[in-house]
C-alpha cells in the first residue's frame, strides 16, 4: 500500500485479502498536495516486470481494484497519496487510470519515498530506486527498457528472487516457464531485448529477478518442480487466492489463510496443484511453518464450523463464494456465524457467502450474537467512516459506477437496500463506511 500516514495500523477490507501489516512515510508536504510539473527531459528507465511483481504482492496484479479499503489499483495508492504525486492529472483515482499511468505515478512516489512505500511488497518484488525507474517527472511509458541493458553484451549476474526465479522460452513474462534458478545462484548470458537475459537457448530470466552483486541464498539452480505430494505453508500477509489454474490469468476460486498447511503437487513454474481446479501460485507458499494464521490445512470442503467476523467494522454477504458475485448484506465484527466451507468460503445460507479473509477462528471484539443484516425499510441516519471520503454510486453494489463522493464524518440519511443506505434517486453508500455514532 502507498499511505501518507505515518504510522497506519493495517486495515482490513471486508471485500477482499488485500490486508497489509505496512507502514509509511510522508513525502513531505512539498511533495504531497503541491506537485509540480518541471519542464520535459529525459526519463529514467525502469522495468515493467518489477512493477508487476509488485501488482502481484499488493492486488493479485488487478490495476483497476477499488475494494473500498481505503486504497486503489494496483499498486494501492492512498487517495492523497495519488493525488499529491499529480496522478489526478490522469484520473481522479488510481484504479480508474491506465496501468502505464500508475506506475508513472508510483515512480514519483519511489524517488520521493523509496521503495520502502510498498515495505512488504517491494522487498518480494525486488523493487530498487534503480529498476523502478525513479523519476521526479515520471510519465506514462508504453514498452519500457530496463535500465542498464545494452543488447549483445555476455554479462554475469546472481538471482535476487526471494526464493526462486523462473526461467521462461523467451524474453518476456509471456513467454512459458520452463524451470527455475535458485536465489543466489551465479548465472552468465547475454543481454536481449528489455534487459532479459539468455542464459541458453531457449532461457531467459528477468531482469526484475537479477543482481549485478552475489546474492546469498544458494549457488546452483534449482532442479524442476519433482512429481510427487509435498507439503507448502501459505505465505501471503493475509490471505492467498486459489486459482483454477496454474496461472495468474486464471480465475479465483477460493482463498488459503495465511500459516495454512497446503498438500498437493508441483506442477509448471512452481504452482502447486492441491486438487482438481484449485492451485496456489509459487509467491505464497513456503517450504516452512509460518507464523501469523492458522498452522491447520485449509478449510475443509463439507462440514459445519463456526467462525467469528474479523473485519474492522462489518463484513459482506455476497450471494456466491467469491469476490465476483454481488452483495447481498454485511455481517458486523465480531458476529458469530455458522455453516460450510464452499471453494474456501463460508456459506451461511442460501445464496449468503462470507470470504475466509474476514473470519477468525476465535472470539472477536464485538458483538458475539448473530446479527441481522439492516432493515429493509425505515428512515435511518449513519455517519461517513471512511478514512477520507466515500464514494456514492448509483445502484447497491461495486459494480455500480461512483456518482460523488462524501467526505469523513458527514450525516447521511435514507433507507436500506441490499446491503446499501439509499440517500437519494440513484445514490447509495455502503454499510462497510458508515457508523450508526458520529465520527
Amino acid at each position: 500500500m502507498v499511505s501518507d500516514a505515518s504510522p497506519r495500523a493495517s486495515h482490513t477490507s471486508g471485500t477482499t485479502a488485500l490486508r497489509r501489516m505496512t507502514t509509511v512515510t510522508a513525502a513531505g508536504a512539498t511533495a504531497v498536495g503541491a506537485f509540480t510539473m518541471a519542464a520535459p527531459a529525459a526519463q529514467a528507465q525502469y522495468d515493467e516486470t518489477v512493477w508487476d511483481g509488485v501488482a502481484d504482492c499488493e492486488s493479485s496484479g488487478r490495476w483497476d481494484i477499488n475494494t473500498g479499503n481505503g486504497y486503489y489499483g494496483g499498486l494501492q495508492f492512498y487517495q492523497p497519496t495519488w493525488r499529491g504525486y499529480g496522478g489526478q492529472t490522469f484520473a481522479a483515482f488510481a484504479h480508474q487510470a491506465t496501468k502505464a499511468q500508475q506506475i508513472a505515478i508510483a515512480r514519483r512516489v519511489l524517488h520521493g519515498q523509496g521503495p520502502g512505500a510498498w515495505p512488504v511488497c517491494s522487498v518480494r518484488a525486488g523493487l530498487t530506486r534503480t529498476n523502478g525507474g525513479a523519476d521526479p517527472n515520471a510519465q506514462p511509458v508504453t514498452n519500457p527498457v530496463a535500465p542498464g541493458t545494452a543488447s549483445g553484451v555476455t554479462v554475469t549476474r546472481y538471482v535476487s528472487a526471494t526464493d526462486s526465479a523462473n526461467i521462461r522460452s523467451g524474453p518476456g513474462t509471456g513467454y512459458s516457464v520452463i524451470g527455475q534458478a535458485a536465489r543466489g545462484t551465479q548465472v552468465t548470458g547475454t543481454l536481449v531485448g528489455g534487459g532479459w537475459l539468455q542464459i541458453g537457448t531457449g532461457k531467459f530470466l528477468g531482469p526484475g529477478v537479477l543482481s549485478t552483486t552475489p546474492v546469498t541464498g544458494g549457488s546452483a539452480p534449482a532442479p524442476a518442480p519433482a512429481p510427487g505430494t509435498v507439503t507448502r505453508y501459505v505465505s501471503a500477509s493475509d490471505s492467498a487466492n486459489v486459482r483454477s489454474g496454474p496461472g495468474m490469468g486464471y480465475a479465483v476460486v477460493g482463498q488459503a489463510e495465511r500459516g495454512a498447511e497446503v498438500t498437493g503437487t508441483l506442477v509448471a513454474g512452481g504452482w502447486l496443484q492441491m486438487a482438481s481446479g484449485r492451485f496456489l501460485g509459487p509467491t505464497v507458499i513456503s517450504t516452512t511453518p509460518v507464523t501469523g494464521g492458522s498452522s491447520t490445512p485449509a478449510p475443509p470442503a463439507s462440514g459445519e464450523v463456526t467462525r467469528y467476523v474479523s473485519a474492522s467494522t462489518a463484513a459482506y454477504v455476497r450471494s456466491g463464494p467469491g469476490s465476483g458475485y454481488g452483495v447481498v448484506g454485511t455481517v458486523a465484527r465480531g458476529t458469530t456465524v455458522t455453516g460450510t466451507w464452499v471453494n474456501g468460503w463460508l456459506k451461511i445460507g442460501d445464496g449468503r457467502y462470507i470470504g475466509p479473509s474476514v473470519l477468525s477462528s476465535t472470539p472477536i471484539g464485538g458483538s458475539t450474537a448473530p446479527s441481522t443484516p439492516p432493515p429493509s425499510s425505515g428512515e435511518v441516519t449513519r455517519y461517513v467512516s471512511a478514512s477520507s471520503a466515500a464514494y456514492v454510486r448509483s445502484g447497491p453494489g461495486t459494480g455500480y459506477r461512483v456518482v460523488g463522493t462524501e467526505t469523513r464524518g458527514t450525516a447521511v440519511t435514507g433507507t436500506w437496500v441490499n446491503g446499501w443506505l439509499k440517500i437519494g434517486d440513484g445514490r447509495y453508500i455502503g454499510s462497510s463506511v458508515l457508523s450508526s455514532t458520529p465520527v
